[in-house]
């Protein structure tokens, strides 16, 4: 009896591992994800099935290491699985991860998009309306950017945005964040910048596209654009720090475009011009 369960427990051992490496041949020649790992483990098992089977049957030398065979194959398959489950399980994470980046960026400009500008804004905002630290945002149009599309083409316009996305992330700071509103409209935090530095910023961003120009053989095109600056003071959320800023973008353009205006609790003031006037 204890022949025939001896050999029973062998014989369906190694049929199973058999399967289990024909499988993992199959797999590898699939290409499926983490198939090497799979196959390896399964020799593991195959080999120390064979040192137990064949030291039992007196084939090779009977000693503790050919005896335990099987179970010491067990246990390195049990291992690599493991090792190839963990990195399975990091692969996909770095999937997710890039996957959530990808969704809060736009692909234009390599700026961060709305949903990333929000997710990214709110808590500084919330940190500096809980210690009451100054903390300011500005929001910019580019000037005519539809006579610009249908005047040159849409990959000029596409040229203008991306310069003007370069400007951006070249004058932000570490903790400032820029985004591509949308349309042709852009975002920038400033945290720990009161409103009249913030003014400052925008004029010398608005100095700084008013000498960039997009030329060729055929076309020769100066860009402009608009700011509306605001403060988190009195604004009590961040949603109604973004419409101030809205506002007093209006209001620049209102007065004449290519120009910065500030929110200055209900008012808005157009910012005296420094830089380039073109």
């Amino acid at each position: 009896r204890q022949d025939v369960a001896a050999w029973l427990a062998f014989v369906t051992m190694a049929l199973f591992i058999v399967a289990m490496v024909s499988l993992g041949i199959y797999a590898v020649r699939k290409r499926w994800g983490g198939a090497k790992y799979f196959l390896i483990a399964a020799l593991a098992s195959m080999l120390g099935t064979t040192l137990t089977e064949f030291s039992v049957w007196g084939q090779i030398p009977f000693n503790i290491v050919t005896f335990h065979g099987m179970e010491l194959g067990m246990m390195l398959d049990a291992t690599i699985l493991a090792l190839a489950l963990a990195y399975f399980v990091r692969v996909q994470m770095d999937k997710r991860e890039r996957a959530e980046q990808a969704a809060r960026m736009d692909p234009l400009t390599k700026l961060y998009n709305r949903r990333g500008f929000q997710s990214l804004t709110e808590a500084p905002f919330l940190v500096a309306a809980r210690h009451q630290r100054p903390l300011s945002v500005l929001l910019l149009d580019i000037d005519h950017f539809k006579k610009i599309n249908d005047r040159y083409g849409h990959a000029t316009g596409d040229e203008a945005l991306v310069k003007i996305a370069r400007v951006l992330s070249q004058s932000a700071r570490g903790g400032d964040v820029a985004a591509r509103w949308g349309g042709e409209e852009f975002a920038l935090l400033l945290p720990e910048t009161k409103l009249d530095e913030a003014c400052l910023l925008a004029e010398r961003l608005r100095a700084m596209i008013a000498e960039i120009v997009i030329s060729d053989a055929h076309r020769k095109l100066r860009l402009t654009a608009s700011f509306g600056v605001a403060s988190i003071e009195p604004q009590k959320r961040l949603e109604d720090l973004l419409a101030a800023a809205d506002k007093a973008l209006y209001a620049a353009k209102s007065a004449g475009r290519n120009r910065v205006a500030k929110a200055s609790g209900v008012e808005f003031q157009v910012v005296p011009q420094t830089g380039n006037n073109a």
